[in-house]
């Protein structure tokens, strides 16, 4: 029997040494590079800011059009292709899941999914554009240096809250037109981002969702293509790169800030997941 292909998963890290990334696509530039016309996941948020033209994609086996001027966004993990691309004037800025603020992304990953294209209105239109530009002038700037990373940053939280502020304005996407198997996994992502420091067992965010551990396992496995366990693993980590980059925090302090009494345990989970320990991770950064 012929082996399996996986489903191919784009790293941020082939795009950018710094976790972000952006093009500006222009007429010209049509058609879409091939490698984004066949099924891919990210690892990294994609967020899409067209002008003008026309967009369809693929995301999770759903169609999602985008005609005029709209903004877009594509979660990690999300399984997605192009399927028709006419000449577009569009902006794409993908950026690593450790520098979407957390308030960015509770509100893309408790939002019906996939998203769909949001309108946007004149005065956004102003403002998105002011910020993609001031983002794209630190981007390209030749002198770049460690100094300029904080510019960059907040360049970049800029642009993400204009895309969380324009989707907050749109009208509500049903819950129940998601079908049961993703409504579910949506509220399970909602409570890892809420619980995860205190709440490790897959059976128990079961228990708060009044399912058996099993079928939790097997919708998340079947929605997004990873197990719960992986995924409360993957948001524990998440926060400990964080503070392994952006503070001081001893690894033991760092493995008490994430619920863990042994620290020697956080330790072997990290560089087991992570294929290198907190301490040669926060040396490396």
């Amino acid at each position: 029997m012929p082996r399996k292909q996986s489903i191919p998963q784009h790293r941020m890290t082939s795009h950018s040494p710094h976790g972000i990334f952006m093009r500006n696509l222009k007429n010209e530039d049509f058609p879409p590079p091939e490698n984004v016309s066949r099924p891919h996941r990210d690892d990294h948020f994609l967020f899409i800011f067209q002008e003008c033209g026309e967009n369809q994609l693929v995301v999770d086996s759903q169609t999602v059009n985008a005609r005029g001027r709209k903004v877009l966004c594509i979660l990690p993990g999300q399984v997605h292709h192009v399927t028709k691309f006419d000449p577009i004037d569009a902006w794409f800025v993908a950026v690593a899941t450790t520098l979407v603020p957390e308030h960015v992304r509770t509100l893309l990953q408790q939002t019906a999914q996939p998203l769909q294209a949001a309108d946007v209105n004149d005065r956004w239109a102003v403002k998105l554009n002011t910020a993609v530009s001031l983002l794209q002038l630190h981007l390209e700037d030749p002198s770049f240096t460690q100094d300029s990373f904080p510019m960059i940053k907040a360049a970049t939280e800029s642009v993400l809250s204009i895309f969380a502020a324009i989707y907050r304005e749109q009208p509500v996407q049903a819950a129940a037109k998601e079908g049961r198997a993703a409504e579910i996994t949506r509220k399970f992502k909602t409570l890892l981002q809420q619980q995860y420091r205190v709440v490790k067992s897959p059976a128990a965010y079961a228990a708060m969702l009044n399912v058996s551990p099993a079928y939790l396992n097997e919708v998340v496995s079947n929605t997004t293509g990873m197990p719960v366990s992986k995924w409360i693993h993957q948001e524990i980590l998440l926060e400990a790169k964080r503070l392994l980059f952006y503070t001081e925090f001893t690894v033991r302090e760092i493995a008490y800030e994430l619920g863990y009494e042994d620290h020697t345990y956080f330790t072997r989970l990290f560089s087991k997941q992570e294929g290198i320990s907190p301490s040669k991770y926060r040396l490396a950064r």
